[in-house]
Order: structure tokens, then sequence, then C-alpha cells
């Protein structure tokens, strides 16, 4: 059983988790995939935490469904230039589908993304033969 542990330990990594340490030390709480400790507030009822930067999936599906969660956020303007870069390198077309629907939710930055969706309209498509 501590094979399959230490096998998981090794590539599953959660947003927090333990000190690789025995004793004490290996009961303290540090980030993982989290930049940090998340910063609680509204009496303990939200955490917020933020992602290590970098980090991607290499399953288009998964990419494609976080660019489609950000089309949830249309007051949160700091989001385009992340679904633009998204339309413009992603390599998988359902991602950069993704991305492209997304945008379509944030109308206050439509000078900056009416320009990108047109230059996508260039890109080669699942469907070019």
């Amino acid at each position: 059983m501590i094979e399959g542990a230490t096998a998981l330990a090794n590539t599953y990594v959660p947003l927090l988790t333990y000190e690789h340490a025995n004793g004490k030390a290996g009961t303290e709480l540090i980030p993982g995939l989290a930049e940090e400790l998340p910063k609680i507030d509204r009496g303990g009822r939200r955490y917020t935490v933020g992602l290590r930067p970098g980090l991607e999936d290499r399953h288009s599906q998964v990419r494609a469904k976080v660019l489609e969660a950000l089309g949830k956020f249309p007051d949160r303007p700091e989001l385009v230039p992340v679904l633009l870069r998204a339309l413009e390198k992603e390599e998988s077309h359902s991602a950069r589908a993704a991305a492209a629907q997304a945008l379509g939710k944030f109308p206050e930055s439509r000078s900056q993304i009416v320009p990108a969706l047109l230059r996508a309209l260039d890109q080669p498509s699942h469907r070019d033969v």
C-alpha cells in the first residue's frame, strides 16, 4: 500500500498539500499548485487562492473547459489577455473555439477582441483537409 501512496504523491499535486517531512514538520500546510496559502475573508466563508504561473493541462478538453469557464467572469477584464493568447497560440481547435466563445462575453473589451477574432478566421481549422 505504501508503494501506491508514493506513486500518487509523485504524480498528483493538489492545490494545497503538506510539507514532505517526518514528524511535526510533516503537518505543515504548504502550497502545492497554489502560489501561496489562501486568503480567507467573509468570516471564513471565502478562500481566494492563485495558481502558480505557467500551469497547463496536457488534455485539450480540460484546457477548453477552463477557457469556457473564464467567459463566466465578464467583470474581470484581466482575463481578456489570457483568452486572446489562447485564441492565437493554443494548439487545440476546440480550446481556441472555447476562447473565442468566452471572448464574446467581454463586450467592454470589444476594441481588443474583434481584431483578434478576425485574425482567428484565417487560422487553419480541423475541418481543413
